[in-house]
């Protein structure tokens, strides 16, 4: 750690946590400590944050945490710097269970019954030898009926009554549901990591008129910093050089390249993509604009909790009332009645465990989940979290980014007008005019041409970054770039009512027109808003950082209920945390860009586009579209219907069958294997119930 040990406030790595309800018990106890004035654990990027009463060397404390967490969660650790985590975890449980189920398959082969037994012990205890653990270090703190607790006693009741099998194969479906979510749980975390590791590093700071590498934690207000071509902006500062261009999409979502002039202040995370310039810090690093962004990305995960579970909530009720009816199966005739055979009553007793194992809620909630999200990824969306594609039946307020989501995000020449000649010869002329500038709107200029340059009639090549081109074409002196910079040159120019970015082009003293290039709203676009009105979306908001009368122009016609434009990232988190105080559903965010990613976590669903969109936002998002096409959510939602009714037939069916079942059994009318086949049969019509989800067709959603 740099800098003082002994502090009030102390952050540590945290490795080995499993999940993120497993992450907010840890807190809640570590809260108690000693000493402890606040303790956050965020479970998106594998960090904890304390805050103490008194100063406390950071190693004391971090001693003193970690024995007071392997009484809790014994696997976890906590270091005061980071480490490279070499987790195989997902790989060893893969294996194990590949191992079990090549075992079970061997039993159901082997005729010899005792060598079969053999082989589905081994195959249990090597697939749920984890649950066990956790089910017997719960009862030992007092803390029953859990999922590990239920898996237990359903499994091991299975293995008394003699369904090996049964206790086996229901151990491998929960295994496999554990995985899936194991998995997901530490993608999204490196997601985060990696978000958060994209910092500016290094700066070049001025030092004896020497520009001298340094860490950028070093920096200090006043200081001079040198910003090459193609670098980010490491910290905020104001322009010492005369002019810059800069791309500042990343933060704002501002489709056109700024200029700035000398005095103007620059955000960190900006991009030089005009020439070499200097700047004076204003901000340290930890204040600048593009630590805060990844802050709010952080805190935004952490808020975030995952859905708790279904099988969890029921597990409150329905296990400890299943366990005590069957203690009460054996218990009550041995009260009311005398010369009894227990035996019979242990029997039932023991087959009542069996049929009221949950096996067709473990497996087929889950399974319509996924069978859903499959059916969703032919549609070109890709979905990272079940939770949240539950979640897509809740939503009813919509907020989109503009540039790349609702629009192209690609420059294109949206008018051109001209004088004295026509339309593609001042099109030709301002392409040779641009031909040797790498400037994202010379490049647009180039491509509407199309036709060929030729470099022999260019010279004189002159490019004043912020204010436009000079050259000599074909003898002649052209200049094109801003009014301001043309009216220096003496050219009088005409008022134009154009919103974008504007390129007048002058030859030898004459004006000749101006070309006018913007972003392009997407083909489906208003197809899109207008079908997630009709699926009963009840407000459709923008959230943009272009100016706000580029938003209102370009997307007026979309028939959104609001419009807010020159939004910085931490404005739209603002913003939409007041919508989402003002409704009392769900929120669904969908943008592109690193200045979406924090919105894109905070927001209930986060939408990101997968083609154009930037790899933060695609990380840090709930949803993926690979083809960047909104119809695509749009099916999302009607698929997510399906689901979710798939999903409440499998529960209402299941829990019905299983207390009929049960009661059946408590009288004595379910024989050991009646049981076993009620719970296997209920457990294979919910999976084909299911399955049904993978054929989904476009005509079904009339």
């Amino acid at each position: 750690m740099i800098g003082d040990h002994k502090r009030k406030k102390i952050s540590f790595y945290i490795y080995h946590l499993d999940c993120a309800h497993c992450a907010l018990h840890l807190e809640n106890k570590l809260k108690s400590c000693a000493n402890i004035k606040s303790l956050t654990i965020h479970f998106s990027s594998n960090r904890m944050y304390c805050e103490l009463y008194e100063y406390e060397e950071a190693q004391h404390l971090q001693q003193r945490l970690q024995n007071f967490i392997r009484e809790i969660e014994p696997e976890v650790e906590i270091c005061l710097d980071k480490k490279e985590e070499q987790d195989t975890t997902i790989i060893k449980n893969v294996g194990l269970l590949l191992i079990g189920l090549l075992l079970l398959f061997i039993g159901e082969w082997v005729k010899d019954r005792r060598l079969a037994i053999i082989f589905y012990s081994v195959a249990y205890v090597l697939m749920g030898y984890r649950v066990l653990f956790k089910a017997i270090r719960n009862i030992m703190k007092k803390e029953l009926f859990d999922e590990n607790f239920l898996m237990s006693l359903a499994t091991i009741g299975a293995f008394l009554i003699g369904s090996y099998e049964e206790a086996v194969s229901v151990m491998l479906f929960y295994q496999i549901g554990e995985l899936l979510q194991q998995y997901a749980v530490k993608k999204s975390q490196r997601s985060i990591q990696s978000t958060i590791a994209m910092k500016e590093v290094y700066a070049y700071k001025k030092e004896d008129n020497q520009f001298i590498k340094v860490a950028v934690e070093s920096l200090t207000v006043g200081d001079i910093i040198q910003v090459r071509v193609g670098s980010k902006v490491a910290v905020d500062g104001k322009l010492i050089s005369s002019h810059a261009t800069i791309d500042t999409s990343i933060l704002t979502g501002e489709s056109l390249p700024q200029e700035i002039v000398q005095g103007e202040s620059i955000l960190s995370g900006s991009i030089n993509i005009g020439t070499l310039f200097e700047l004076e810090v204003e901000k340290l690093a930890g204040d600048s604009t593009l630590s805060k962004i990844l802050s709010l990305v952080e805190e935004a995960n952490s808020q975030k909790a995952p859905m708790e579970r279904f099988i969890t909530k029921f597990a409150k009720i329905y296990t400890p009332c299943v366990v005590l009816a069957a203690m009460l199966l054996v218990i009550v005739p041995i009260i009311v009645q005398s010369n009894i055979d227990i035996s019979i009553w242990l029997y039932r007793a023991l087959t009542f465990l069996v049929v009221s194992c949950p096996c067709a809620l473990v497996v087929s909630i889950p399974l319509a989940l996924y069978a859903g999200i499959g059916r969703v990824s032919k549609e070109k969306v890709l979905v990272k979290s079940a939770e949240a594609f539950e979640l897509l039946c809740d939503i009813d307020t919509i907020v989109y980014d503009k540039t790349g989501t609702l629009t192209k995000g690609i420059f294109e020449v949206e008018t051109i007008e001209s004088n004295q000649v026509s339309q593609q010869e001042l099109l030709k002329i301002a392409a040779h005019a641009e031909h040797y500038s790498h400037h994202p709107i010379a490049i647009c200029i180039q491509k509407a041409y199309g036709g060929l340059i030729v470099e022999a009639d260019i010279s004189n090549y002159r490019e004043e970054s912020g204010r436009g081109i000079s050259i000599s074409y074909k003898g002649d002196k052209v200049f094109v770039g801003n009014r301001m910079w043309l009216e220096q040159q003496g050219y009088q120019i005409d008022e134009v009512d154009a919103i974008g970015s504007v390129l007048y082009v002058g030859r030898n003293g004459s004006y000749l027109g101006v070309i006018v290039i913007n972003d392009k709203l997407k083909e489906t676009s208003e197809k899109a808003v207008s079908m997630f009105s009709q699926l009963g979306i009840k407000k459709q908001i923008l959230l943009s950082g272009d100016r706000q009368e580029v938003a209102n122009k370009i997307c007026g016609k979309l028939n959104l209920d609001k419009i807010y434009g020159g939004l910085l990232p931490q404005d739209k988190v603002e913003y939409l945390k007041q919508i989402q105080d003002t409704t009392t559903n769900k929120v669904m965010y969908v943008g592109d860009g690193m200045n979406d990613a924090a919105v894109l976590a905070l927001a209930d669903v986060g939408v990101a586009m997968g083609g154009i969109g930037c790899d933060v936002a695609v990380e840090v998002a709930d949803m993926v579209l690979m083809n960047d096409d909104l119809i695509g959510v749009v099916n999302s939602f009607y698929i997510a219907k399906a689901t979710k009714k798939i999903m409440w037939q499998n529960i209402i069916f299941s829990i019905l069958v299983k207390f009929i079942v049960l009661w059946m059994t408590m009288i004595g009318d379910v024989s050991m294997w009646m049981g076993v086949f009620a719970d296997v049969g209920v457990t294979l019509l919910a999976i084909l119930n299911s399955m049904r989800l993978l054929g989904y067709r476009r005509e079904e959603r009339k």
